[in-house]
């Protein structure tokens, strides 16, 4: 009998290991058919300029909620093509980190959790890197620190999203034209070695001036909604990077935008706030297409990195909005909605309906290319 449960016991192992690969297995397959379905070559130099929206944790949920309770569309509902986008990075048991998926939009590769812009010891090439080499404009806003996970990935590379030091210096170095955002005490002590390479380093948005080389914008934080000398919002930023990138690169440029605190708010499970943020990224998009649509050529993308709190799938009403609606405080594996506008329409022309984040590289890449 005791010979019979231990076949049992062996037979119930075996078959869990044969589960557990096999379904592994079917991961690994999908992923991999996932990064190799589409190349967006028929995009290929459909814009000379691309400004690439990001908002940070803006599920689809979020902006369904946000409609409902703002009593409005989001501007990028406009947008002709529209789809969902898979977020998954390396990781198997949890779902991707800001790191990871803005490394994947940046690059077009898919790493490890934390890391930035960087696998396996290597630097990935970044969209911003292929446009300077192209000898384009670049720019980097952020309503959080400069070094937090999304800018940096655009910007440099790290081991670890933490690692401060290697991510202020890569930036230092990138010869990027143009950085505005938060986080001022990191990047005070760098301020000889910013001005050395002839960015204009403050932390006065008044200061800021389109005559100077390259900018290095730098406040204590980002407000919402109340504009203040040294707390500029979203839109007095994005207004300010347009006029910058217009000025120095009428033939060119590649602009990523984030609002970094739609993430934030949900994280800490606060609806109201996260709905003030979602509310004023919608604001500083509808200036910079209002702004810029009318041209020939620009392309407008708009997504999320990722899905924060698992809210749920609301059909009430306004009255009806509460934080009871998050699941969780973290962020969940969740698609997210993606919505892309280019200069000019043309109907012959098929945008999938589902991507990976991968592919927002491949999408800048072949319109700037």
């Amino acid at each position: 009998m005791k010979k019979k449960f231990q076949k049992i016991g062996y037979f119930c192992i075996l078959f869990s290991v044969i589960v557990f690969i096999v379904f592994f297995g079917i991961i690994f397959i999908n992923r991999k058919s996932t990064l190799t379905r589409n190349d967006f070559h028929n995009l290929q130099q459909k814009a000379d300029k691309v400004i690439l929206f990001i908002g940070d944790g803006m599920g689809e949920n979020h902006i369904e909620i946000g409609k409902k309770y703002l009593n409005q569309k989001m501007v990028f509902e406009s947008f002709r093509y529209q789809g969902y986008m898979t977020t998954f990075s390396n990781a198997i048991f949890s779902p991707t980190d800001s790191a990871a998926s803005a490394t994947a939009m940046a690059t077009g590769q898919k790493v490890d959790n934390g890391e930035i812009s960087k696998h396996q010891n290597k630097n990935l090439l970044t969209i911003s890197e292929y446009a300077k080499n192209l000898k384009k404009g670049v720019g980097i806003v952020t309503t959080d620190s400069l070094t937090g996970a999304t800018p940096a990935c655009f910007s440099s590379h790290a081991k670890s999203r933490h690692d401060k030091e290697d991510i202020i210096k890569g930036q230092i170095n990138s010869n990027i034209d143009m950085f505005l955002g938060a986080g001022y005490d990191d990047y005070l002590s760098y301020q000889k070695q910013l001005e050395n390479n002839r960015y204009l380093f403050t932390n006065h948005f008044n200061r800021l001036t389109i005559k100077e080389e390259k900018i290095f914008g730098c406040f204590k934080e980002v407000a919402n909604y109340n504009h203040q000398n040294e707390t500029p919002t979203l839109v007095n930023l994005v207004a300010f990077a347009i006029d910058f990138m217009e000025s120095k690169y009428p033939t060119g440029y590649f602009l990523m935008i984030e609002s970094a605190h739609i993430d934030k708010m949900s994280h800490q499970n606060e609806i109201f706030k996260m709905i003030e943020y979602l509310d004023e990224f919608n604001s500083a998009i509808q200036y910079a297409y209002e702004r810029l649509s009318k041209n020939s050529d620009t392309a407008f993308i708009v997504t999320a990195d990722h899905e924060t709190g698992n809210l749920l799938n609301f059909t009430g009403t306004k009255e009806e909005v509460s934080n009871k609606l998050y699941r969780r405080k973290n962020h969940s594996r969740k698609k997210v909605k993606f919505f892309l506008q280019l200069p000019l329409d043309d109907d012959s022309l098929i945008i999938p309906f589902n991507i990976d984040n991968t592919d927002i590289y491949k999408i800048c890449y072949q319109l700037i290319s």
